[in-house]
């Protein structure tokens, strides 16, 4: 945890090359310790769930996405892009669900689903990358 002993400023934060080292998740959980927001709580889908709290962290996904469609050029666009994705591992964090493993694993998923048994990729009509049918469905479970 960031705290005036582990920094002696601010710059000396921004220059730390740990951070780069990261994960997305490790990145939002460290926020969320230092500024003393809840992690790992009971989500939407658990009896003892907080709505004030879900209301919250699913404002920021929204809000976030409203200003990406607002930025007005390609640097602030990728700045809001940045930020929505950062706000949806805080989503994450706050319920305690690992999104980095759950990326990765849907990562890879997606490449095994778009080559076809016979090695091709199929598009639709549109460009769009058709997922094979008939690949298994991928389960996120142990990550909730």
């Amino acid at each position: 945890m960031i705290n005036e002993d582990y920094y002696e400023s601010y710059e000396d934060y921004k220059e730390d090359k740990r951070v780069r080292s990261m994960t997305p998740l490790q990145m939002v959980r460290e926020f969320a310790t230092t500024m003393g927001q809840p992690l790992d709580q009971p989500c939407m889908f658990d009896e003892d769930y907080d709505p004030e709290l879900e209301g919250l962290r699913f404002g920021f996904i929204c809000e976030e996405f409203q200003e990406f469609e607002d930025a007005p050029d390609k640097e602030n666009q990728l700045k809001e892009l940045c930020d929505m994705v950062y706000v949806c591992f805080g989503y994450a964090a706050t319920y305690g669900w690992d999104m980095d493993g759950a990326l990765a694993d849907t990562h890879r998923n997606s490449m095994e689903r778009c080559i076809w048994p016979d090695g091709t990729i199929h598009r639709s009509d549109e460009g769009k990358i058709l997922k094979n049918p008939d690949h298994p469905k991928l389960s996120l479970e142990k990550y909730v």
